[in-house]
């Protein structure tokens, strides 16, 4: 494994702002899943090009594309506490103000770097097995920080930084890094072709490209079953939410051998009434999860060929039908708890993120900007990392088939309900879980700014023990589908276990 840790200058930090400043001051609450991702890491990428536009040019677009992300230039904040108010006033719900001059403006970041795109990146034959550890977190500056980042400190804090890295020979880094709330991967991949196309289109004098992003929290928050204004949940509508496979880990239940960072998150805050806390959820298993554990990360390249004999393992003919990503996620998932040495009863959860988009009815915009997701898990034991492959990729087609439509309508009419937005987890890590998102069919390369498709794209994910990320290699062989091409498979785990994954004889099939 590699280990590239890249000396950057900066140059300059500017707060940059739509291209055509609104006088229309405006507030917009944030819909029921924004606030509860709110303790999420910041959704992040970098894309890495060979060679890249003029400055001022990348600089002009990145204004003119903020005239339709507005919003992202305003104050995230939270609403006022109103126990008797609407569902957008309840305890912990957020909101984002924008459209005056006290708009923060997002972080605009130039630096350099002495480093080239070939040494951050390595070349095809050498990207079987990689691990960069995290050296492409250097590429998105940690200061100043996002609002809320602590769920404290907002005020003149942005929501959105980026840093643009120019590298020796012509190249340039473009990272890009979003408080969950307002942007889940989708939203970053959005935002990032619709600079890029106005970029590409200054630089070539074509015309410049229709944005039809859209942000409406409230398109959202209509698809809850029920009324979620009146002042009490309908309980036949909770049960039906509390009977899907979903983790909820009550943070207020879990001060006891709670790491020190954690513990401020397990203090009840003092608004809320004794009595509006009720009943106390599970807590948060921390004997299961050392935090302070050294963790490794590896990107592993499964070729088409490779998945489809995976496939083939997991969906035998006659038997259920299961997706190309469930057979990819059920192989690692039986790799992962080989790794932990996961004992035979033992339990361990896969957390999966389900996306809301296509799911609620009517559907949601493609291009509808926020974090519409949630996740949901599902379950097996350590005897079936080497019983069945099959019998775990069936597992999470099961768990997936279970959220449609209606169900999801019932998870958003239990989370309006929330005591606090931010008082449950729906997944965890550490030993017995492995969080699971994908970024596979969003056109992530399709970023061009002018000067060619990026080389490399990294999703900038949490150094947390069990935290796996799936999208498309650069090279799809001229595939239509994602699994006609290599798909990349970007895995944290403690560096212990991550080594004895690697030596596994199944890894490759």
């Amino acid at each position: 494994m590699t280990d590239i840790r890249p000396t950057i200058t900066i140059v300059s930090r500017t707060r940059t702002f739509p291209l055509n400043k609104s006088a229309n001051p405006q507030e917009t609450p944030l819909s029921i899943l924004d606030s509860a991702v709110a303790r999420f890491a910041p959704t992040a990428a970098v894309w890495i090009y060979s060679a890249g536009p003029p400055l001022p040019d990348l600089l002009k677009g990145l204004e003119i594309a903020l005239d339709s992300y507005r919003p992202w230039t305003g104050q995230l904040h939270f609403t006022k506490f109103n126990p008797g108010g609407n569902h957008t006033e309840r305890y912990g719900r957020l909101a984002i103000s924008y459209g005056t001059n006290a708009d923060p403006g997002i972080e605009v970041i130039v630096a350099k770097t002495s480093q080239s795109a070939d040494v951050l990146v390595p070349s095809m034959e050498n990207r079987v097995i990689w691990g960069p550890n995290d050296s492409f977190n250097t590429f998105i500056d940690s200061f100043p920080p996002l609002a809320l980042h602590n769920l404290v400190d907002f005020q003149g804090l942005p929501s959105v930084i980026i840093q643009i890295t120019s590298l020796d020979g012509g190249g340039l880094i473009v990272g890009i890094k979003i408080a969950h709330p307002l942007a889940d991967a989708q939203s970053l991949v959005g935002f990032a072709s619709d600079w890029a196309m106005i970029t590409h289109s200054l630089i070539h004098s074509t015309p410049p490209p229709a944005i039809s992003s859209v942000f409406s929290p409230v398109l959202l928050d209509i698809s809850a079953a029920g009324n979620i204004d009146k002042p009490n949940p309908d309980p036949i509508i909770l049960e039906r939410a509390h009977g899907l496979p979903i983790h909820r880990y009550d943070w207020w239940a879990s001060s006891e051998n709670a790491p020190s960072w954690a513990l401020q998150a397990t203090i009840i805050p003092p608004e809320i009434s004794k009595n509006a806390v009720g009943d106390f959820g599970s807590p948060l298993k921390w004997s299961n999860w050392d935090s302070m554990a050294p963790i490794s990360r590896c990107i592993f390249r499964i070729s088409a060929l490779q998945l489809q004999k995976i496939r083939r393992v997991a969906c035998p003919p006659g038997g259920k039908w299961i997706s190309h990503l469930d057979a990819l996620l059920a192989h690692f998932w039986a790799l992962i708890m080989r790794a932990r040495e996961t004992k035979k009863d033992e339990a361990h959860y896969l957390d999966l993120t389900v996306g809301f988009r296509s799911r609620v009815s009517p559907p949601l915009p493609k291009t509808f900007i926020g974090s519409p997701l949630t996740l949901v898990y599902a379950a097996a034991v350590g005897r079936e990392a080497d019983d069945s492959l099959q019998k775990l990729a069936a597992n999470i087609r099961s768990t997936l088939e279970k959220f449609d439509g209606e169900a999801l309508s019932a998870v958003l009419h239990d989370m309006a309900y929330d005591t606090s937005s931010q008082r449950y987890w729906n997944a965890f890590l550490g030993r017995q879980n492995t969080v699971v998102t994908s970024w596979l069919g969003l056109d992530i390369y399709k970023v061009d700014f002018g000067c060619g498709r990026a080389s490399y794209v990294d999703s900038v994910m949490p150094e947390c023990d069990g935290c796996l990320q799936v999208m498309e290699d650069p090279i799809q062989r001229g595939g239509k589908k994602w699994y006609e091409g290599d798909v990349l498979v970007s895995l944290h785990l403690r560096e212990d276990v991550l080594k004895k994954l690697i030596q596994d004889d199944k890894l490759y099939p």
